[in-house]
């Protein structure tokens, strides 16, 4: 083989390699995975919160499989994904099983829409899931909030700053509206419908989230009323950061990465062996290199 035939074999084949480092570094790529957009059609997610003051640690169970375990009074989740559709979701619990469920509720759902579940009920009057459909769009960079009352026995009440009344007579297994807020820091206090306060809490609202505050508990007895508060990025959010409840970034595997730095080194020791031999065989017939262009240009004569 010419030295000129040679080089550019070797150039052939250093740029399949190359090409072959390019494909695996594209694939291997973290990619984001938007999970609730206001478009997307794939599914819906749902939010689930403990607060039946008479229920103690649970297990949650949708169509028939365990979705949480050592579920505690006053936890919220966040947003997990579900198909859209019609589930089962199931309340037992924890360690009794799905065949000691003492909730079992179906739960229709649409797709691009986000819900809170919420676990409610007391022993006299048997326990339930409320679902609340919910809004997470924010405009521009600015803050939502939202109520929602889920403590039995504590009657109408209302939720304040020292300037203003931020929601106004809500009950028992009701959410207000969304009030748009400017990000800040405020003292919210709830009272009951007779005026008096009987709860407050102070809470950060940051640019481009929505904010929920969950009123639980019992104003007279145990657990004690509480204000548990939530805080979940808006849609669309906030620059370069996509549509969803959750966003979630996926990790390529190890072997990608291996398989890439493998196919670098072969791209460089091939590389040097290839040039290692076009220099050796120029050396033993130097007359190829001399004797081309010559020949080239005595065919052209």
């Amino acid at each position: 083989m010419k030295a000129g035939s040679l080089n550019a074999h070797i150039a052939r084949r250093l740029l399949l390699l190359i090409g072959i480092c390019i494909v695996i570094v594209v694939l291997s790529t973290p990619k984001i995975s938007h999970a609730a957009t206001t478009d997307d059609e794939s599914g819906a997610y749902i939010r689930i919160i403990h607060a039946s003051p008479d229920i103690g640690i649970v297990d949650v169970f949708v169509d028939e499989k365990k979705l949480l375990s050592n579920f505690q009074f006053a936890t919220v989740t966040d947003y997990i994904p579900i198909p859209a559709g019609s589930h089962k979701v199931q309340l037992a619990l924890i360690g009794k099983g799905i065949n000691a469920a003492i909730v079992t509720q179906s739960l229709e759902v649409k797709s691009g829409t986000s819900y809170t579940v919420a676990t409610l009920g007391v022993k006299q009057s048997g326990f339930s899931f409320t679902v609340f459909a919910d809004n997470n769009s924010i405009v521009d960079n600015g803050t939502k909030l939202r109520v929602y009352h889920l403590s039995p026995g504590t009657g109408t009440s209302e939720v304040q700053t020292p300037e203003q009344t931020i929601v106004n007579a809500i009950s028992y297994q009701q959410a207000s509206t969304y009030t748009t807020l400017a990000s800040g820091t405020y003292d919210f206090k709830l009272s009951a419908d007779t005026g008096k306060e009987i709860l407050s809490s102070t809470v950060t609202l940051k640019p481009w989230t929505v904010t929920s505050i969950f009123v639980i508990g019992v104003a007279q007895g145990q657990p004690k009323l509480q204000l548990v508060t939530s805080e979940q990025q808006g849609l669309p959010g906030m620059p370069q950061t996509g549509s969803d409840p959750t966003v979630r970034t996926t990790t390529p595997p190890s072997w990608m990465f291996a398989l890439l730095a493998l196919l670098m080194v072969c791209v460089g020791a091939g590389g040097w062996r290839m040039r290692s031999l076009a220099t050796a065989k120029i050396q033993k017939n130097p007359q190829d290199l001399r004797t081309a262009p010559t020949a080239e240009y005595m065919k052209k004569g």
